[in-house]
């Protein structure tokens, strides 16, 4: 085995593909330890075996010999890559779940409804009424909320307004919590 990992921190791709083929069924062992559904999300089991190659890559530059078995060290790392990977997907889900939509209701009325993960849904039964709680929004703010009104992404958003798309992902946070609340009152 020591000579295995020796290889494969010289990058011996050979040592790799044969080092991924010995701990495939422990990969696999763990994978189906996951949810892969949530909701309407499926986290790709392609994409978790990736990851937990990844890990076992990152396992034989890290482990030193000091009385742990490398395939214990092994399942301790691809367990953690993988929980650390599906937690992440997951909250990238659930963050662009939220959205602002534009609807039209049975008898032709626009609704502007803003509806959180929680199903705590804020309806505005006028467009104007939306566009009067709008007013008082910074520019940028009124800016960001008119896009995703209009069904664009995140991502989009971000590339049009010259920004990251964690920025609009907070601000978008915050125009719902302030919204929500000025329903309230």
């Amino acid at each position: 085995m020591e000579k295995l990992i020796k290889r494969v921190r010289e990058n011996d791709s050979l040592a790799c593909k044969e080092m991924f083929a010995m701990f495939h069924k422990m990969i696999y062992s763990i994978i189906n330890e996951f949810e892969l559904n949530y909701g309407d999300f499926r986290v790709s089991s392609d994409d978790l075996y990736q990851e937990a190659c990844i890990a076992v890559y990152d396992a034989c530059m890290a482990y030193r010999d000091k009385g742990a078995r490398f395939s214990t060290f092994v399942y301790l790392v691809i367990k953690r890559r993988l929980r650390r990977y599906y937690r992440a997907s997951i909250r990238r889900y659930a963050n662009e779940s939220v959205s602002i939509d534009n609807i039209e209701t049975p008898d032709h009325r626009e609704e502007f409804i803003c509806t959180n993960v929680s199903e705590n849904p804020l309806v505005y039964h006028k467009q104007g009424q939306l566009f009067e709680r709008m007013r008082d929004l910074p520019d940028l703010d009124r800016r960001i909320l008119l896009l995703r009104i209009q069904n664009y992404s995140y991502q989009e958003i971000a590339s049009m307004l010259g920004t990251s798309t964690k920025k609009i992902d907070n601000r978008l946070y915050r125009l719902r919590k302030q919204l929500l609340e000025k329903e309230k009152h």
